[in-house]
């Protein structure tokens, strides 16, 4: 089309004045005539005929290899040419002409020699420079036919094809914004320019302006819209703008259009894995790996395709593909490292991420994903060190800065948790395991009111969750807010009759408000749905003894007993009904087992204290034993140290808080039995106990290094924070024991 307009200006400014026949100019306009309804075979044939009356025309001549090379007689044309600049050598159309039947030959030399001679001639011959860029750009020279393009604009700026291919010169240079400078500039002389819309679109989406983008692809796709590529590009900023919906339309047209097209597949299977559409993502990796079978997106994509069904041979052989194909991409170990977390490695897990890191230390995600596996690991100081490292990259990372959240939790460290979560909640005022963790940050700082507050706006997200009712009725019940413990109890139990903790939690909440009555109730109908609860057995025990019912106290603690044999209250309670009962040796017996017990860790009081100082103890009509023979009893337990060794005698010396004893006792087991860990965190509570805090907090210390899991290190490690707030001078030994073997901290 633009030869055809470019041949109809040359018709207009050309001349017939060497015409001498009238005949000759009739058939020469009548062969303008034809050439210009592009019927090339009558203006050949015209123009023949006027040559025969006129041989030396130069014009009939130039005409005639006109319509020679418009009708693709190459040959025919250029003899005609060359005839015509025979006949004038400084014809600047005729060289221009002859360059472009050369360029349909794919004569680029010759072609380019023959637009200088029309460019010497004629230098404001705009079109001229034009073409011959085009030959440069043929023969892959970009340098001469960008300064070609440039002259080209100087005479012909209008025309929007010079701007356009000036602006593919600078995009395929790399310099994005000069090319957009030249497509907008294509764009205000021709604003239906698909091609050009789609580069400034790609541009916008490249400077992450999305919207802008989509707004460009658009317009593009009015003028094209069956190009595969532009819909792909749409997709795309649809996808970066959240939009992922419609971005997997536009993707899937795309494909459509040409099945074909590698990244079209990639995207597609981000889109399919997003909607937790795992067969249509395979199908998608699947269709990358037969286009790009080195493409490691696609057999990462594959990979993570198949882990999320839960197929880990073909997961692992994906996955292997890539690392084969590029072993020092980050993203590989990565998904490696995701791989081996869901399927429960935790230490290959964080051996891949770790990995990733070493080849991208500001792979923000790998960093996050290491803190959360360190976390579940319980190396909670690396992990504090990974999340914050995550955090340092990306400070709105919110998930990374729950996790650690989480972390100073499992550290005791309620506190920084607290701060923390207040920020997260704000952030996402719908997170309900957010809310959780803010209750349960308050229940460490002892501030039970508020956790109830969290709790229950847990509860208000879901309000169908039993649980959730539940845990902000056990928060109420701390606080000693006994009207809300049942409100939000009995509507746990309103949506899951059955639920064998809320009634326990029930008879709970009725003890505070002291109905007895109904907190029995309560505990039966715990019983009546589960007969081996231990908590109600031993509950119900407790009321019973303390209103004075002793043989249905002695029935209650028995089984509780049975259920749990190592409950030391409930041995020291069933000691003192026996007691009462006049029963000596039973009495003896569970007086004893009770001492066996971790009696050390009294100082671990459970949260929730029932005052039984209240109940009013009825008659009872088996004469009690007096407090002098109770006393008797404890002694005789204390002797009773053949089986047990000095530890029984240790406990009973803890019990009636005879310290110095006790740590005699434990420091004589540790000597024999140094890996002794009930010994060891005894001997650091007594140590505790009388003050001596330095040397307390060496046993934590050892504790903590040898059982950094074990059932009281928790206990250790949140007396060693007080420890910390209580006498600063010990802080560098805190700071010396951050990188211990098992991931210990005190920091």
């Amino acid at each position: 089309m633009r030869n055809l307009q470019l041949l109809l200006i040359l018709l207009l400014i050309c001349t017939n004045s060497l015409a001498q026949d009238p005949a000759a100019t009739r058939y020469f306009d009548l062969g303008v005539k034809y050439l210009s309804a592009r019927q090339f075979e009558q203006a050949i044939e015209e123009f023949k005929r006027a040559l025969i009356l006129e041989p030396k025309n130069i014009e009939y001549f130039y005409h005639l290899g006109l319509a020679e090379l418009e009708n693709k007689n190459p040959e025919q044309a250029e003899i005609n040419l060359k005839k015509a600049i025979e006949l004038d050598p400084k014809h600047p159309e005729a060289y221009f002409w002859l360059g472009k039947m050369y360029v349909f030959q794919q004569k680029e030399e010759a072609a380019q020699a023959s637009f200088s001679k029309a460019i010497e001639m004629k230098p404001e011959y705009g079109i001229t420079y034009y073409e011959m860029a085009g030959s440069y750009l043929r023969q892959g020279k970009s340098g001469l036919a960008e300064k070609y393009l440039n002259q080209a604009g100087v005479y012909v700026s209008k025309r929007d094809d010079i701007w356009f291919v000036l602006g593919e010169l600078k995009w395929k240079q790399g310099d994005k914004r000069g090319a957009k400078s030249h497509f907008e500039r294509a764009l205000q002389i021709n604003p239906d320019l698909a091609s050009g819309h789609r580069y400034v679109g790609e541009f916008y989406l490249n400077e992450k302006k999305y919207s802008q983008a989509e707004k460009s692809l658009v317009f593009a796709l009015q003028g094209e819209p069956q190009r595969a590529e532009t819909h792909y590009l749409l997709g795309m900023a649809r996808f970066y703008q959240n939009e992922f919906e419609d971005a997997l339309v536009s993707i899937e047209k795309a494909l459509s259009l040409n099945p074909a097209f590698p990244d079209a597949w990639k995207m597609a299977g981000i889109l399919y894995t997003r909607q937790n559409n795992t067969e249509k993502a395979q199908e998608a990796y699947r269709e990358l790996a037969k286009l790009s079978p080195n493409d490691v997106i696609g057999q990462l994509g594959l990979g993570n395709s198949f882990t999320d069904k839960g197929d880990l041979k073909n997961a692992w052989i994906a996955l292997n593909k890539a690392i084969a194909l590029d072993p020092k991409n980050p993203q590989v170990h990565y998904e490696l490292g995701v791989y081996h977390r869901k399927f429960g490695d935790l230490k290959k897990s964080s051996l891949s991420f770790e990995r990733a890191l070493k080849f991208d230390p500001k792979f923000v995600e790998a960093q996050f994903e290491l803190g959360r596996v360190y976390s579940q690991q319980g190396r909670y100081t690396q992990a504090e060190k990974a999340l914050k490292t995550t955090l340092k990259l990306n400070q709105d990372h919110l998930d990374a800065r729950f996790e650690l959240a989480k972390v100073e939790i499992e550290q005791g460290r309620w506190k920084n948790a607290l701060k923390d979560l207040k920020k997260i909640t704000q952030e996402r005022p719908k997170g309900l395991e957010e809310w959780r963790s803010l209750g349960l940050a308050y229940s460490g700082m002892r501030n039970f009111l508020e956790a109830a507050k969290a709790y229950d706006h847990a509860s208000l997200l879901q309000e169908e969750n039993p649980l959730l009712h539940l845990e902000a009725g056990k928060a109420y019940l701390k606080a000693h807010k006994a009207d809300q413990a049942l409100s939000k109890i009995n509507r746990a139990i309103a949506l899951k009759p059955d639920y064998v903790d809320a009634h326990s939690e029930l008879g709970q909440a009725y003890l505070l408000g002291e109905d007895f009555q109904s907190a029995i109730s309560a505990f039966e109908k715990t019983l009546s749905i589960d007969s081996k609860n231990f908590e109600a057995h031993y509950q119900l025990g407790i009321i019973y003894f303390n209103q004075g019912q002793y043989p249905a106290c002695v029935n209650e603690l028995e089984r509780a007993v049975t259920l749990n044999p190592k409950h030391s209250d409930a041995q020291g309670y069933l000691g003192k009904v026996y007691a009462k009962l006049g029963k000596k040796d039973k009495a003896l017996s569970a007086y004893g087992k009770s001492l066996q017990m971790d009696s050390v860790s009294q100082t671990l009081k459970p949260d929730r204290h029932i005052d039984y100082s209240k109940l009013l103890e009825s008659e009872g009509t088996v004469k009690p034993i007096d407090a002098d023979s109770e006393t008797t009893l404890l002694e005789n337990a204390k002797e009773q140290k053949l089986s047990q060794g000095s530890m029984q005698l240790a406990l009973a010396h803890v019990k009636n808080k005879e310290w110095q004893n006790a740590q005699l006792e434990y420091e004589k087991i540790l000597k024999t039995k140094p890996r002794n860990a009930k010994a060891r965190i005894g001997l650091a509570d007594v140590l505790f106990e009388q003050k001596n805090y330095k040397k307390a907090l060496t046993q934590y210390r050892l504790y903590l290094k040898r059982y950094s899991k074990g059932q009281y290190s928790r206990h250790a490690r949140k007396r060693v924070v007080w420890l910390k707030k209580k006498n600063k001078k010990f802080s560098k030994l805190f700071l010396d024991s951050g990188n211990t073997r098992n991931g210990v901290s005190f920091s």
